[in-house]
């Protein structure tokens, strides 16, 4: 416990109540929605659900299965308004959120709106039962949150752009607590139904993405091998994985940690972070712009970069081959690192890198090679503010072979005066060149696009599909 955690505790509190924040000089305002609002599952409901005929034919395959080495709101930040397990506390709301305590439910109460929910009077009715009815495995109660913003990343940092997530709130046993003398096939029962009711309540309110992970693994002791297989069970052996697009499994700490092997392990043919992903390998325009502009708001909230670039990936891109999703055109500024500013890693973009991102016959034949052989449908000039070359081209002479650069450049800028519009006319300029090869138009009318985009050197956001 630590007296920083308090700080931050009470002021997200008030984050939460004002519904905005300052960070990098401007104010961010939450969405308006009601934080507080909880829908609560009570125990009799949650068998009805089960009783409840399921068709279990949801896209007609398996969905995508992915365990994790990362907090459950930075996996969280890849999807569209996800729905995140809370290892909740039976009792108290947050469990010891207020008192600096650091397990998975209080950093994501220290992160997010979810406590503003977890206290209101709708929840009561979960924690009131809970000390009512002790038994040894607690209740099937759970509570759905279906308004939490996230407006921290994993060390508490103010996020330049929140997002929304759903999370479904469920104790699982305590082992050294309530829990202590449960029978084990009692408490392989308890945990497996608390899924299945868990994916059913996802399902009926439409959730389409899933991040769970090691589930009453921690401060409540429950075996990581035992956890992950009912998991498995559910998800795999029932079918209601059919249900969902990816059910991602994020659990924090070391790659070697014995919770996460013991989940790599259980999910070891299904895990599509472990190899390549076939539907990954062409992903459409739309689909791969999706994953730029959330890459990029990881980027906004982050220190480090956020790609993968573990040894584990550097030998699986070695032996299955590179599959990038994007092309990525842009200037060789040191300030302007593709793979940062979108958060990728080993692999996943294919970038093409040259001053004043201009364009000649070396750098098409690259971008037709990654459209043609890698199959990326998706190809992005990225230019920038405060742009070197395009800086030279408007008031200066260069010589040398800097002028085969400034050259180009003067050509897309014309007479514009403006800077920032010059640095755009000459995104647009490669745009236009590119788009002019043959191969290319060819690619295009297979689903191919091409964009421009410009990056803000000071406060790291991508503008993309400039005019």
């Amino acid at each position: 416990m630590g007296i920083n955690d308090i700080e931050i505790a009470n002021r997200t509190i008030k984050i939460t109540a004002a519904g905005k924040y300052e960070v990098g000089g401007r104010t961010v305002r939450l969405p308006d929605a009601d934080f507080s609002k909880t829908i609560v599952f009570s125990p009799e409901e949650g068998e009805l659900l089960l009783h409840k005929v399921h068709s279990k034919k949801g896209s007609g395959k398996m969905c995508r299965i992915i365990v994790t080495t990362e907090d459950s709101f930075r996996a969280a930040s890849r999807y569209n308004e996800p729905l995140v397990m809370n290892f909740a506390n039976a009792f108290n709301p947050g469990g010891g959120f207020r008192i600096g305590a650091r397990a998975q439910e209080e950093a994501l109460c220290r992160c997010s709106t979810l406590y503003s929910s977890l206290v209101s009077e709708t929840a009561a009715a979960m924690y009131n039962y809970n000390a009512a009815f002790r038994n040894e495995g607690e209740s099937d109660y759970m509570l759905l949150s279906p308004n939490v913003c996230v407006f921290r990343n994993e060390r508490c940092e103010l996020l330049q752009a929140p997002f929304k997530v759903g999370v479904i709130t469920l104790p699982a046993p305590n082992r050294f607590g309530e829990a202590m003398f449960l029978p084990e096939k009692k408490i392989a029962e308890t945990m497996t139904r608390r899924i299945r009711i868990m994916l059913r309540i996802a399902k009926n309110h439409g959730y389409r993405s899933i991040v769970a992970g090691a589930w009453g693994c921690g401060a409540f002791g429950n075996d990581a091998r035992n956890v992950s297989a009912y998991f498995k069970r559910v998800i795999i052996d029932e079918g209601c994985g059919e249900w969902f697009d990816e059910i991602c499994f994020a659990i924090y700490g070391a790659p070697e940690s014995r919770n996460i092997k013991a989940f790599r392990e259980t999910f070891s043919q299904y895990d599509l972070s472990q190899k390549p992903a076939e539907d990954e390998k062409n992903l459409s325009a739309q689909q791969a712009l999706a994953r730029l502009k959330k890459g990029n708001e990881r980027y906004l909230g982050s220190r480090t970069g956020t790609g993968d670039i573990s040894l584990k990936r550097r030998i699986e891109c070695f032996k299955n081959g590179q599959h990038p999703y994007a092309v990525i055109v842009s200037c060789s500024d040191s300030r302007v690192i593709p793979e940062c500013i979108f958060g990728a890693g080993i692999g996943e973009l294919f970038t093409v890198r040259v001053a004043g991102n201009v364009m000649d016959d070396h750098q098409l034949g690259s971008i037709e090679y990654a459209a043609d052989h890698l199959g990326c449908r998706l190809i992005v000039v990225l230019g920038h503010d405060g742009c070197g070359a395009v800086d030279a081209a408007m008031n200066h002479d260069p010589d040398g072979y800097i002028k085969f650069i400034t050259d180009e450049i003067r050509k897309a800028v014309g007479d514009e005066s403006d800077e920032y519009k010059a640095c755009c006319r000459n995104v647009l300029h490669s745009v236009k060149t590119i788009e002019s090869s043959l191969e290319i138009h060819k690619q295009e009318e297979r689903g191919l696009r091409v964009i421009g985009a410009m990056y803000r050197l000071e406060d790291g956001r991508v503008e993309f599909d400039i005019k």
